[in-house]
């Protein structure tokens, strides 16, 4: 007997894309029992009036001021009555077999408290992202699965749900915090998600500011990391963007040396730093 599905959807000003994003849902080969939508107090007058008049089977929106998606999805968690929870954002859709191939991950392995998959990128940029999931090993450098993904919603509870106080970054520090439990976050090795891409970067323009979230992130875990972990992981991030940036600037990307040349560079710094902070 498969357990109560619910799906929570966090929306803020994507209401032209909810209707592909809930048909996905009611389109699982596996039942989903209920979802929620949770505006995100949404300014765009299209995504308003949409909400405001959505009628889908099973679905119900919930409306609060404008608090982030970790707040929208903490909200959406609390009211669900499912056991799992199935959550997206309002402008990517799930493959109809998703759901059904989670279920028998989860169910046939008691460490998985989670089960995400490949993701499909379209829109502005169709890449694969073939993330890997795994355990707490798997999240400290990076985030190896996108936020889409079946939860176990006493994980949630366990580990107080997803922090409202980082505008970016809070899938990452959800699955960290979630892998501490001792629980895995299992990757389907398929591209049944689909993740739209649009127009604005905030890597460029807001630099800054995403140092300062991981950093945040890092220390606020620093029961996971080593006192010096952080700053060394912050060295590694700067430099990397440094090269996203000057890639960028390249009047010929193909450049193969040019490329090599200036990863090269990049890397040899973040080990140098690295080995300063283990002696």
């Amino acid at each position: 007997m498969n357990p109560i599905i619910s799906a929570v959807i966090p929306c803020f000003n994507h209401g032209a894309f909810i209707s592909e994003c809930i048909t996905s849902l009611l389109n699982q080969s596996t039942e989903i029992a209920e979802i929620i939508v949770v505006d995100d107090g949404s300014t765009d007058p299209l995504t308003c009036a949409i909400l405001q008049k959505l009628n889908s089977p099973k679905t119900r929106v919930i409306f609060q001021s404008n608090l982030g998606a970790s707040a929208a999805r903490n909200t959406g968690f609390r009211e669900a009555i499912g056991t799992w929870i199935l959550t997206i954002d309002a402008d990517d859709y799930f493959h109809s077999t998703f759901l059904e191939k989670a279920l028998q991950v989860a169910q046939n392995d008691s460490l998985v408290g989670a089960v995400s998959c490949w993701v499909q990128m379209f829109g502005l940029k169709n890449d694969l992202w073939r993330c890997l999931g795994g355990d707490t090993s798997a999240f400290l450098v990076k985030n190896n699965s996108s936020s889409a993904g079946l939860i176990l919603k006493n994980h949630w509870e366990e580990i107080n749900g997803y922090d409202e106080s980082m505008m970016a970054y809070e899938d990452w520090d959800f699955w960290l915090r979630l892998t501490t439990l001792g629980v895995k976050v299992h990757v389907i090795q398929e591209a049944l998600f689909f993740y739209r891409k649009h127009a604005h970067s905030l890597l460029a323009s807001n630099q800054d500011r995403y140092l300062d979230i991981r950093k945040y992130m890092f220390l606020k875990n620093k029961h996971v990391f080593d006192t010096s972990y952080p700053e060394s992981l912050l060295q590694f991030e700067k430099e990397i963007i440094k090269l996203k940036l000057s890639v960028r600037k390249l009047s010929n990307p193909t450049s193969v040396i040019e490329l090599v040349r200036i990863f090269t560079n990049s890397i040899r710094k973040y080990l140098n730093q690295l080995i300063l902070s283990i002696k």
